[in-house]
């Protein structure tokens, strides 16, 4: 192996490193950078609603001149038309290559599913009223009338359909991650937080005076918004951790979102609607501070999307602790509604015409769909494990330095890195913020073993074998 260490060979020692550790991230940044972004216009027909994304797959609902049907786009397959019928398909959802909505041929709709592999399977019989269908992975779930109540119901390949929520009391609301189902219900008093699980049944998560609703879900942690002491609150619970009130002051707008442990709303700040986010770790953080309307957030691990008034229409904003924020539209005309997963940012845009579908990828121009890298690099830059140059550029045969390796090694690990400039090295300097390089140098793994006993040498190559295969 050659002396100087390049990029790619620092990619597939952070990946193993990522599967020998079983941490679902990837790198850090060489370099500081204001993120950069390729939009790009799905659909130019107008009428196009509802868009969804999950990893590389567009979803949307369409009207083709006669009714709504269902589209779906990704970089390899481009633009596919998924239903092609004489009656309305609406509210799509994606979960990787599944997708799930609502189409009605007769008295009632149906909830539908699509595969790349397999062809549309009607999951319903068309015996009873169903709505707003969710899915995560193979499980499907929705809403439907039994009894004359609205009750939550589920279904996977292979299985029937069964009904999770319990008779007696109205439910709705269901969302879902992996197997786990949430929703809101009626207990005869107010509305309360239900989970579910194959292991565990029903759970009820809250029991208390005041109105709980709007739940989210991201594996076993769930969100949702409560009226407590006259105000609506944002609220936590996981399994192990009970319930959390987010916020001690102002009051949550819209629903709660969350992704991980990653938890973001929009709140009233006195003046206007802010963005704000909260992690264990980090606890509350204000994202937004403006004189403008700051509204619908979404989440997607560590990066938040929402929409803003810029003086003029909506355009599309994004935050990520590396990037800060980043406006991604600046236009004309109304950006709405945007969703995230992973590096890409879907919404609909509404100029003269009726509105079409957009979508920005977190992109660097030297890495391109197909390179046999991009998954890598696009989940490490996901992460915030690394952010490229201003030029747009990753520089995937560029050198790297040692503080740059350490850097993703610290981020790879999750490693918070100290404050304190407390080092033997010489050679250092005043760190940054986040106390870069001298974490990992300090953090007793034996990652990186320096020079020399008081020389890091930061801003060298790692070089050594013992520098670069030390796991």
């Amino acid at each position: 192996m050659e002396k100087t260490t390049r990029r790619r060979v620092s990619i597939l020692i952070s990946a193993l490193l990522l599967t020998l550790t079983c941490v679902l991230s990837l790198f850090a940044g060489a370099a500081s950078a204001a993120e950069s972004f390729n939009i790009t216009r799905l659909t130019t027909d107008g009428d196009n609603h509802h868009p969804q994304v999950s990893g590389d797959r567009v979803v949307w609902e369409s009207f083709d001149g006669n009714d709504r049907e269902i589209f779906t786009w990704t970089p390899v397959e481009g633009l596919v038309q998924l239903t092609v019928n004489d009656y309305d398909d609406s509210t799509p959802r994606v979960s990787d290559d599944r997708v799930v909505w609502c189409g009605s041929d007769g008295d009632y709709p149906d909830i539908f599913t699509w595969m790349p592999t397999r062809n549309v399977i009607r999951v319903t019989d068309r015996d009873r009223y169903v709505s707003n269908p969710q899915v995560s992975g193979d499980r499907v779930v929705w809403e439907g009338i039994e009894g004359g109540l609205f009750q939550i119901f589920t279904w996977t390949p292979g299985e029937e359909v069964i009904q999770v929520s319990e008779s007696g009391c109205s439910n709705s609301h269901a969302t879902v991650s992996g197997d786990r189902i949430v929703w809101q219900g009626a207990d005869g008093n107010d509305y309360e937080i239900f989970t579910w699980t194959p292991t565990d049944g029903v759970v009820q998560v809250t029991d208390n005076g005041y109105q709980d609703t709007w739940p989210q879900v991201s594996g076993d942690r769930i969100v949702w918004k409560g009226y407590e002491g006259g105000k609506w609150r944002a609220f936590t619970w996981t399994p192990t951790g009970g319930i959390i009130r987010l916020m001690a002051e102002g009051e949550v707008e819209h629903e709660v979102q969350v992704s991980g442990d990653r938890v973001v709303w929009e709140s009233f700040d006195g003046n206007d609607r802010e963005i704000f986010t909260w992690t264990p770790s980090g606890g509350v953080v204000q994202l937004t501070a403006n004189d403008q309307y700051d509204g619908n957030p979404q989440v997607s691990g560590d990066r938040v999307v929402w929409e803003s008034f810029d003086g003029n229409d909506r355009e599309i904003f994004t935050w990520t602790p590396s990037g800060g924020v980043v406006q991604l539209t600046a236009n004309d005309q109304y950006d709405g509604n945007p969703q995230v997963s992973g590096h890409r940012i879907v919404w609909a845009g509404n100029g003269a015409e009726s509105p079409d579908v957009f979508v920005a990828t977190r992109d660097f121009s030297d890495v391109p769909v197909g390179h046999p890298y991009r998954e890598a690099v696009m989940g490490m830059a996901d992460r915030g494990i690394i952010s490229g140059y201003t030029s747009g550029t990753f520089g995937l045969d560029d050198p790297v330095k040692r503080a740059q390796f350490a850097k993703m090694i610290v981020g790879t690990l999750g490693i918070t890195p100290g404050t304190s400039t407390a080092t033997r090295f010489t050679d250092l300097g005043a760190p940054d913020a986040k106390g870069y390089p001298t974490s990992s140098c300090r953090r007793p793994t034996r990652t990186t073993s320096p020079k020399a006993p008081t020389s890091a040498r930061p801003y060298s190559a790692p070089g050594t074998p013992s520098a670069e295969t030390r796991w």
